[in-house]
């Protein structure tokens, strides 16, 4: 199952909060500063049973859109 992970990035600009996933014990981060947008994606995921084989793919999809 998939779920969003929250990080602090700190930059010579400031910090900020950014969102990405985790699922059994890995992490992809950085994938979005909109909350909102990343936790959508995570319910299609799910909702999908999107395997964690084809994962890396489908977030360069979700990136590209």
């Amino acid at each position: 199952m998939y779920s969003v992970k929250e990080s602090t990035i700190k930059s010579e600009t400031g910090k900020f909060t950014s969102y990405g996933i985790e699922y059994d014990g890995k992490e992809i981060n950085d994938i979005s500063l909109d909350k909102e947008k990343v936790e959508n994606f995570v319910d299609v995921l799910n909702r999908l049973g999107v395997s964690e084989i084809h994962i890396e793919e489908v977030v360069e999809d979700f990136l590209a859109e």
